[in-house]
């Protein structure tokens, strides 16, 4: 008979149903030769056992024969869940969360996790519905029956979902919100599993966060953990993703060299070899990265290059990071009115959705333009809108920043550089 082994998909989801002590023993007894052996063979003096003188991929097979209910049951959720979650797309917040209490049908872990993939969607573009959806998954694992799923199994979900929380509160600007929401993450993902993926997936929207929030050390440390477990795990798209994240902490701490090594790094892992998205995205922070080292030529070879791809794949925030690049790159090469066009599009867009942080940064850098233009009088009134912000989310130094701009407005002077923002990140 030919040995044929599940998917790693399959494999994943019959993990997830197996009880948590089960899940434990049969950990264990897969890493441990010892314990191996001892479900292969009796044991000298032992009870008779159903499983000895079998083969271990005959003891597996008997386990994966006993969750067939279970795989069979994780199958028919997986069908109904699109369906569901259309259902409860087409209901206002305060509705959907009557039908996932009172309605039978939504008890559904499969739903769960389609509910957390659409508050990771729309997030950037409407965060306080992005916070709504993921605050539906804690009414869902309200109702999700721990004797199906494993108690473990239901607090990882809630970790993912204030993670999720944490990441919309971030994009509308209430940062200390977002921290208020990962203490609530962290505590449900010490009652869970412990799977090291599911906290690297936290590592990486927390240390975003701190970067918003200017504390690039913790950041850089944060990051640089998740790509440890994502390499050490054979995730190598989760690992592009983090140091694409971890390119922009360097980039906006004043150290473009490091941010243009670890890019090069990045582009050289499989998934970056294979997937065009994460290459453009790479090619994108690259620009951002000589952009603020002053090379602008450069930046703009490589922005023209990769805009036509970056473009047509959809890459995630790609419109505002491509105009983002194209405003800065306009401003360090004196182009001042393309500048203009385009920071004063990033920050009404970023108005329109609720992104009270870009939209500061975009102001900053709006007045940035302005100031080489020697429009003293509009500096002073952008430096101040984006320092009263600044202000209220404790981001001192572009607080100081703002501030600082102000005063030069009455000396303006020809300046180049600055943040990103828009970069491709998570």
């Amino acid at each position: 008979m030919p040995r044929i082994h599940p998917k790693p998909d399959a494999l994943s989801g019959m993990w997830g149903l197996l009880p948590e002590a089960r899940r434990r023993a049969l950990r264990h007894a897969h890493e441990c030769p010892a314990c191996r052996a001892a479900l292969e063979a009796r044991t000298p003096g032992s009870a008779p056992s159903p499983w000895a003188g079998r083969a271990y991929d005959r003891v597996f097979d008997e386990v994966l024969g006993q969750l067939a209910p279970h795989i069979r049951h994780a199958s028919r959720e997986r069908a109904e869940a699109p369906g569901l979650l259309a259902e409860l797309a087409r209901h206002a917040p305060g509705r959907r969360e009557l039908l996932v209490r009172n309605a039978r049908r939504f008890r559904n872990f499969s739903l769960s996790l389609m509910v957390l993939d659409r508050a990771r969607e729309v997030s950037p573009d409407d965060p306080r519905d992005g916070e709504t959806w993921a605050f539906l998954v804690l009414r869902l694992t309200d109702v999700l029956d721990p004797a199906i799923y494993g108690r473990a199994l239901v607090e990882d979900l809630r970790a993912r979902a204030w993670s999720l929380a944490a990441s919309a509160r971030r994009f509308a600007g209430d940062l200390f919100g977002a921290d208020q929401a990962f203490l609530h993450a962290e505590a449900h993902l010490r009652s869970g599993t412990r799977d090291h993926l599911e906290r690297a997936q936290m590592l990486v929207l927390k240390a975003v966060l701190r970067r918003m929030q200017r504390r690039f050390p913790e950041a850089e440390r944060l990051l640089r953990r998740a790509v440890s477990i994502w390499l050490s795990a054979g995730e190598s798209r989760r690992a592009v993703e983090a140091m694409l994240a971890w390119s922009i902490v360097h980039g906006e701490h004043g150290e473009p060299e490091r941010a243009v090594r670890l890019l090069r790094e990045a582009s050289e892992l499989p998934a970056a070899l294979r997937d065009p998205q994460l290459a453009q995205a790479i090619h994108h922070n690259l620009a951002m990265c000589l952009i603020q080292a002053g090379k602008f030529l450069d930046a703009e070879g490589l922005l023209l290059h990769s805009r036509e791809t970056t473009g047509a794949l959809g890459l995630p925030g790609a419109e505002s990071g491509r105009q983002w690049a194209q405003g800065q790159l306009a401003r360090g090469l004196g182009r001042t009115a393309e500048a203009e066009a385009a920071f004063t599009a990033l920050r009404e867009r970023f108005h329109r959705q609720g992104r009270v942080y870009e939209a500061a940064e975009a102001t900053l850098e709006l007045a940035l333009v302005f100031l080489a233009a020697g429009r003293a009088d509009k500096v002073e009134e952008l430096a101040q809108e984006a320092r009263t912000v600044f202000v209220a989310l404790g981001v001192e130094r572009e607080a100081l920043a703002a501030f600082l701009l102000s005063r030069q407005a009455r000396q303006p002077s020809r300046t180049t550089g600055g943040g990103s923002p828009a970069a491709f990140d998570s």
